[in-house]
């Protein structure tokens, strides 16, 4: 089974120059958490992974400043794999939507996987 958070939106001072880390940018963060569950259907929280959990927990990641995209992603992804034990896999993307880039018209970004 698979909880998706897609299109989730900051505004976090990630980056390797300073414009970046004084006045930050716009970040947009998939995920998708893979896990085992004990049964189905999922008839509690218990039974699944707390989606609201998640989303807390990569808010705080996005709230301290780190100078690589590749070191929040994997950050990010080895504290999700950390919430629980059910949890398998933690499929990252992360881009960042106006790159300090002169005449760039688009977003940059990593995806990661990470598994137990």
């Amino acid at each position: 089974m698979v909880i998706e958070l897609k299109d989730l939106r900051f505004h976090s001072k990630h980056g390797l120059y300073e414009e970046e880390t004084a006045t930050g940018g716009e970040f947009l963060l998939n995920v998708n958490v893979h896990f085992t569950p004990e049964h189905l259907p999922a008839l509690s929280l218990d039974d699944t992974i707390n989606y609201v959990d998640i989303y807390q927990l990569i808010s705080n990641k996005m709230n301290v400043a780190e100078s690589l995209l590749e070191k929040l992603a994997f950050s990010i992804g080895e504290d999700i794999l950390a919430l629980d034990n059910k949890i398998t896999t933690v499929d990252i993307e992360l881009f960042k939507l106006h790159p300090p880039i002169i005449q760039f018209n688009g977003k940059v970004g990593v995806k990661l996987t990470v598994k137990k």
